[in-house]
């Protein structure tokens, strides 16, 4: 097998890493070559596999960075945040050429640990950046391609930026999921030959705009350019299909005459960023509307006093109101031994059941655990041992569809799982992932998936994992029908209710195929 041909195996990389920390060899076939040589190189600089520290941050040598480059960062700001737009998460980096962080946008706890040092493969291991400085071009990384164990939480990916034959520096760009190395490495390449067509000058705002349209044109996700009007300047492939192109009398019509004017242009503030879940409704000129949630914002402005806001979206299915709320009337079934009620689904589109129970509270007395607080049962002369408050949320998705991220909608409660993979792309040998979010943070904690019949005991799960500092876990799902996801969290409270608070959550969801 030619080295080009070695293609990335998940299993391979895994074991060949173990192989190489243990007896420095790589088994023939098994790593690409880039990856291979910066192993090699990692071992002879005597790097530290299970390292966990980076340099300090050098101020100084920062501060000097970027005035040095204050006119490279002025083009590379505007850029990084379309960037960081196509993308839809992860953390975007400008590097030197002698490879220090100058530049960051990222919303990982981790990442900028690497911000204002020199990434060098001595000090840190390797790096898709430190690849492409040795490769002289675009690099790819996958996360367990890193040597250093504390870095393979995420893949990365590096673009040098040339002026005229000149290497300016780097882009990276740096996910812990959900974009393929393909998309990566087309959109930091984009970025970069973008950055450097802006950096050597005489593009004009038509080449300006057209640089940003193929940008935003690599993202997956509805993305739309609005400027301070509330006027929509440019949209990408995936948002112009909910967009009319013609006027009323059959002519074309551009973005900017059917997009003018916003319900609620407060959401579209071009300050600063923004990443969360906001609703609205996008009314075109010729008065129709559709609904779509924000996902997230990023001021975009160009030195030569261009400025707009980058809208990442998602849009809802003709007829389904975004965030249209009914609520169930639920009523004891003795039979059922459950509570039932009846809701009338939407016709045309998914819908998620939620369900919250409020917190009960129990204690383990000498007789037993007993209903109620410390208070109230040392009234009646019970011996408390300890109280516990138990609170749960549930959440069931149905009929999922395809381009519809209602799914993975955060719907802030205290403990919740989200799911980052979508139902109706599921099938059976499938991966998932989902999130553990605290208060909307991501937490350590056990998460438990079966599925509608695999075992009749209580608590028993086809497979159980950990989440990790992030927050996530994958599981492989086996088979179709109805699947259930489980979490569990428990805080000591310092309040005088109880000694405890446990909740617990669900997410049930169907897979089809």
């Amino acid at each position: 097998m030619a080295e080009n041909d070695i293609q990335y195996s998940r299993e391979n990389t895994i074991a060949a890493w173990h192989r190489f920390i243990e007896s420095g060899t790589i088994p023939e076939g098994m790593v690409r070559r880039p990856v291979a040589e910066s192993w090699l190189r990692c071992r002879e600089l005597g790097v530290d596999p299970f390292g966990a520290t980076y340099p300090h941050m050098s101020r100084q040598v920062l501060n000097k960075m970027q005035q040095e480059n204050h006119v490279l960062l002025s083009y590379a700001i505007p850029c990084l945040r379309l960037l960081r737009s196509a993308a839809g998460a992860g953390g975007v980096s400008l590097i030197s050429p002698s490879l220090f962080v100058y530049y960051m946008l990222s919303e990982y706890e981790s990442e900028p640990l690497s911000y204002g040092i020199y990434l060098d493969e001595r000090t840190c291991g390797n790096t898709a950046m430190s690849i492409a400085s040795h490769e002289h071009e675009a690099a790819f990384l996958h996360k367990y391609e890193k040597f250093r164990l504390i870095d393979q939480t995420t893949s990365s990916a590096a673009a040098p930026i040339r002026v005229g034959g000149e290497l300016a520096g780097y882009i990276a760009l740096s996910v812990t999921s959900g974009l393929s190395s393909e998309h990566m490495m087309a959109l930091v390449n984009c970025t970069a030959g973008f950055i450097g067509e802006l950096y050597a000058g005489g593009l004009g705002k038509d080449g300006l705009m057209a640089g940003c349209q193929r940008i935003i044109d690599l993202a997956h996700r509805p993305i739309l350019l609005m400027d301070s009007t509330g006027a929509i300047i440019a949209a990408n492939s995936a948002c112009r299909r909910f967009i009319s192109t013609k006027r009323p009398d059959g002519s074309p019509a551009r973005i900017a005459d059917s997009l003018v004017d916003l319900d609620d242009l407060s959401c579209f503030s071009l300050d600063g960023s923004a990443r969360g879940h906001n609703s609205c409704n996008i009314r075109t000129i010729y008065n129709t509307t559709f609904n779509c949630e924000i996902i997230s914002k990023e001021s975009i402005c160009f030195p030569e006093g261009n400025k707009f806001a980058a809208i990442t979206i998602e849009v809802s299915p003709p007829g389904r109101q975004v965030n249209a709320k009914e609520p169930v009337k639920l009523a004891e079934d003795a039979k059922a031994k459950a509570l039932v009620g009846k809701a009338a689904l939407p016709a045309d589109g998914p819908a998620m059941i939620v369900g919250h129970r409020l917190p009960q509270t129990w204690s383990d007395t000498t007789e037993g655990v007993l209903e109620g607080g410390r208070k109230d049962l040392e009234a009646k002369d019970k011996k408390v041992l300890k109280v516990g408050k138990y609170e749960k949320f549930a959440k069931t998705m149905l009929n999922p569809a395809a381009n519809d991220g209602l799914y993975k909608k955060v719907l802030g409660h205290d403990l919740e799982i989200v799911l980052l993979t979508n139902p109706a792309d599921i099938k059976a040998g499938d991966d998932i992932k989902a999130e553990v979010l605290l208060t909307g943070k991501p937490v350590k904690a056990p998460l438990g998936l079966t599925y509608d019949g695999y075992s009749a005991e209580q608590d028993a799960y086809m497979a159980k994992a950990e989440t990790g500092a992030d927050g996530m876990a994958s599981f492989k799902v086996t088979k179709p029908g109805l699947w259930m996801l489980r979490t569990e969290v428990t805080e000591k409270l310092t309040d005088g209710s109880a000694d405890k608070r446990n909740m617990r959550a669900t997410y049930v969801f169907p897979v089809m195929k």
